[in-house]
């Protein structure tokens, strides 16, 4: 099997640092690369559980041995299941970038940047008789803003409320 890892070392803020700070910091920067940046230790796992295609793990490469477990799992699922042309990109930088891009005051030691997934409603997994409120960004591919509700009881008062604010049920 091919190695699909490709080990970079940051000591500057260069290009791929920058193109990481812009997925932290830039929507429509994740929007136009298609990828999200995930900081935390639980939202990791969860990335991981949930099967998403992790482009990127970043470290200062002082990681314990638990940290280089969860690396070493990345390495081995994503080397199955990446596409025939992606890389993941291990990605080690001095403590100082990485501080930049970590929010936290005690950073996690690692954070990733992740394909986001595609999916479609047909993929959508909803209990019995869910509430769905979907709120469409204004401005975005000239949508206006549209609520759309599925309630299991009657609606009428919630129709008017969302009605009076410029909302539809439709």
């Amino acid at each position: 099997m091919e190695d699909k890892t490709k080990k970079l070392l940051i000591t500057a803020e260069n290009a791929e640092f920058q193109i990481i700070e812009s997925l932290k910091l830039n929507r429509s920067k994740r929007a136009k690369n298609n990828e999200i940046f995930i900081e935390g230790i639980e939202s990791i796992k969860q990335a991981f559980k949930a099967g998403l295609e992790i482009t990127r793990i970043i470290t200062t490469g002082n990681i314990s041995s638990w940290a280089r477990g969860i690396i070493s799992q990345f390495h081995e699922k994503q080397a199955l299941l990446l596409p025939e042309n992606s890389v993941l990109k291990i990605v080690e930088m001095s403590d100082i970038l990485y501080r930049k891009l970590c929010d936290k005051s005690e950073p996690s030691e690692m954070l990733v940047t992740a394909s986001m997934p595609k999916l479609t409603l047909d993929e959508l997994k909803l209990p019995q008789n869910p509430f769905i409120l979907v709120l469409v960004q204004p401005g975005l591919n000239s949508t206006p803003l549209k609520v759309i509700l599925s309630v299991p009881f009657p609606c009428n008062s919630i129709e008017r409320v969302f009605s009076r604010i410029g909302c539809s049920n439709r």
